[in-house]
């Protein structure tokens, strides 16, 4: 079962420079995000900011807030289909965990030290204010060396394919390509 808690254990400087970004707010690292509170992000709007964004999303109002969401067939999901074309993000982590009975692994990449999650997001008005914007992490099913320990696993984008998946201007025929063939160590 894929566990709700990411860790970013890294400084400031550090993520700034692997990913040519900056904060826009006052970051401390943290070693357990948990959905509803606070995930650094990386928006389309501003693909070199990164900001502070509510981890789940709540898809359809009245619903409960959702952390994750299916990358497969998410094109066809009614109140997905407008995310994943107009408002995608990356969610900024060093690892996340899995549990297995009564076994919790943490899954990191060995040749990279910050992973970017591939996610969607959005923010709504509430009594003419802007709510605060909140984001779901996209999964896919685990590769051959993870099956062993969880069905699913979140959508980690390499660097390499970052600011092709922020760009709204990229066909979605590529996105969904990004979201399916990303790989694992």
């Amino acid at each position: 079962m894929l566990l709700p808690n990411l860790s970013l254990s890294s400084g400031i400087g550090e993520i700034e420079e692997f990913l040519h970004t900056e904060f826009l707010y006052s970051y401390a690292p943290e070693c357990r995000m948990m959905p509803g509170g606070k995930v650094p992000a990386i928006t389309n709007e501003a693909d070199n900011k990164i900001v502070p964004m509510k981890w789940g999303l709540e898809i359809f109002p009245g619903n409960s807030a959702t952390p994750w969401l299916r990358s497969e067939g998410i094109i066809s999901r009614a109140g997905a289909r407008i995310l994943i074309r107009m408002q995608r993000c990356l969610v900024l982590t060093n690892c996340f965990f899995i549990r297995k009975e009564q076994s919790v692994y943490l899954i990191y990449h060995p040749g990279e030290k910050i992973l970017a999650l591939a996610g969607v997001w959005k923010s709504a008005l509430i009594q003419d204010r802007p709510k605060e914007a909140s984001i779901a992490v996209l999964t896919r099913e685990s590769p051959p060396a993870l099956k062993k320990i969880a069905l699913r696993v979140p959508v980690i984008i390499s660097r390499s394919l970052l600011r092709k998946y922020l760009n709204i201007k990229c066909p979605l025929m590529d996105i969904t390509g990004i979201l399916g063939s990303n790989r694992y160590p």
